[in-house]
């Protein structure tokens, strides 16, 4: 197969040591591999293998090299730190993500230092290595990722610090139901039965005498546990009803739930 340097339209602007070896390939009547001296790779068009084709094409050169940015961080060492920043960007940025509604599409975003090429980098001297069994947490959870409003915290605190948490304020200290749990030693549902059934102040920290709750309906006493075993109703479902008022013979009506269609 012969080539015909003149029906190349950038073969001017090929280097010296290019042109001779193709118009060398070229008096042999043949070109089996790369014209680029040292390249045995096999031949694809205009006398180049097809990596030095395309580096032709784009930069205008078959003999341009590479230089690969040098990151003060690598990715294989830090590999926890490298998804957790990876996932913040997605959770913010990527609409296609799962958790992008509770991030991206509530405002949260990610700040412009931690973003681009030397993005990890910036994550990394500002929030140095992850501890072990911590994550990546916002201060405030309606902020963005920011250096000033990031940390790395265990899963207490981040528990501690969601949205969804309920707030208890007892002598002039706000905590979660939790958090006052953790200190007085009552488990979580019996101080979230407390607040429920109406109960405020310091009686909803007093201690346990070991008897369940206990609620009459229609001249019956029992524990609330059997209320709801018995009529097949949610605590939930049984407080709300006491909550808005309901009338005392409706407390424990079944709970209409919606038929699956076929």
């Amino acid at each position: 197969m012969c080539y015909n340097i003149e029906r190349m339209g950038s073969a001017a602007r090929l280097p010296t040591l290019v042109l001779n070896n193709l118009m060398r390939a070229e008096t042999r009547g043949y070109m089996r591999i790369c014209s680029v001296e040292g390249c045995t790779n096999k031949h694809s068009c205009h006398g180049y293998c097809q990596k030095h084709v395309l580096r032709w094409k784009k930069h205008g050169d078959p003999l341009f090299e590479y230089q690969r940015q040098k990151y003060k961080y690598s990715s294989s060492v830090y590999k926890a730190e490298y998804f957790a920043w990876k996932a913040l960007q997605r959770r913010c940025l990527n609409s296609k993500c799962d958790e992008y509604k509770i991030y991206g599409a509530r405002g949260i975003t990610v700040c412009e230092r931690w973003l681009g090429d030397n993005g990890f980098d910036n994550f990394m001297e500002d929030m140095g290595p992850r501890p072990e069994g911590y994550s990546i947490d916002r201060i405030d959870v309606n902020g963005n990722y920011c250096p000033e409003n990031c940390r790395w915290a265990n899963v207490t605190t981040q528990a501690n610090n969601r949205r969804t948490n309920r707030y208890i304020t007892i002598n002039n200290r706000t905590q979660t139901i939790m958090e006052w749990a953790r200190e007085t030693g009552l488990s979580w549902d019996c101080i979230h039965d407390r607040i429920e059934m109406g109960w405020s102040g310091n009686k909803i920290l007093s201690p346990h005498n070991g008897r369940q709750h206990l609620l009459a309906i229609l001249g019956e006493t029992h524990p609330i546990s059997y209320w709801v075993d018995k009529y097949d109703i949610t605590r939930n479902a049984l407080y709300f009803r006491i909550k808005n008022g309901w009338p005392e013979e409706k407390w424990l009506q079944p709970i209409r739930r919606k038929r699956k269609s076929a």
